[in-house]
């Protein structure tokens, strides 16, 4: 379960260059794109990376990754072991914005009305992150990742505050059933992740992560 820009693509390497397992598989689920469901204007490459229902994932592969809910994977590989990795929140949406702020027109065009929502990180950080169609990537998108769907989780806009005194510990109950939940930080690299995975096979990584604040006093909201 790759919780968008928390090394997730690194992680995924590792892992493949540490094991054997059969096929590969890359994907979105449904539940990445909000109100958002235009995908046949889509060009061909980037439909063919969305699969809508827990059935249009492919059998017999070794190794599934993707930004996709902890549902969808259960629903659509309930013998596979489970892995994920997390990142201190700030510094995801921090990195988020840039990472959207940065892809050009020409990478975006094949993608329709979702790259003009991407193209929203080109204003400020403040309207990117008060911007109600960019909640399923932006607002507590790990409780959406473990969680959706939910009746407590709107699939467009932010989840009401009062939501959390239900959903917190729900999702804290879904982390636990990880066969293991890494964490990503400064001078920590993607293989040394793997490792501790497929070497020991704990349960999880219990190492006790440093608290660090983004260096982002360059950053405006405003600009």
């Amino acid at each position: 379960m790759h919780v968008p820009k928390t090394a997730g693509i690194a992680f995924a390497l590792a892992i493949r260059a540490a094991t054997a397992a059969p096929g590969d598989v890359f994907g979105f689920d449904r539940h990445q794109f909000g109100s958002y469901d235009a995908f046949d204007e889509l060009d061909e490459a980037q439909r063919s990376l969305i699969r809508l229902q827990a059935s249009d994932w492919p059998q017999g592969i070794g190794f599934v990754r993707g930004h996709v809910t902890l549902g969808t994977l259960r629903a659509a590989y309930p013998r596979h072991e489970l892995l994920t990795v997390l990142r201190e929140p700030w510094s995801r949406l921090i990195s988020l914005w840039l990472f959207w702020r940065g892809q050009s027109e020409a990478e975006m065009q094949g993608w329709g009305g979702w790259g003009e929502r991407v193209g929203a990180a080109r204003g400020s950080l403040g309207r990117f992150l008060a911007n109600p169609l960019l909640a399923t990537q932006t607002d507590n998108v790990l409780v959406r990742l473990l969680l959706a769907p939910h009746p407590l989780v709107p699939p467009e806009g932010f989840i009401p505050s009062s939501a959390d005194r239900l959903l917190l510990p729900a999702a804290r109950a879904a982390l636990a059933r990880f066969d293991f939940v890494g964490w990503s930080r400064i001078g920590r690299s993607a293989q040394n992740l793997a490792n501790s995975w497929v070497g020991p096979r704990r349960s999880a990584d219990t190492t006790s992560p440093p608290w660090r604040r983004p260096r982002c006093d360059r950053l405006s909201m405003r600009r």
